[in-house]
């Protein structure tokens, strides 16, 4: 059965995508997850990551 779907521009697999929870914390659950199949991972927020090094997210222009 084709369970293919295209999400947020993205063509995945199938429907199955985890929302951010404490099993997105670390990359060893992360990493179970995709060993199960999950199409994609929300992860928590960068927000935190991006107010310290704001340069480092910097927007790439589009020419």
């Amino acid at each position: 059965m084709d369970l293919t779907i295209q999400y947020l521009g993205m063509q995945l697999k199938n429907p199955l995508v985890p929302s951010a929870s404490p099993l997105s914390r670390s990359i060893d659950d992360a990493r179970r997850m995709e060993d199960d199949d999950a199409s994609a991972l929300i992860m928590h927020s960068l927000e935190r990551i991006m107010s310290v090094s704001s340069t480092a997210f910097a927007p790439v222009p589009v020419s």
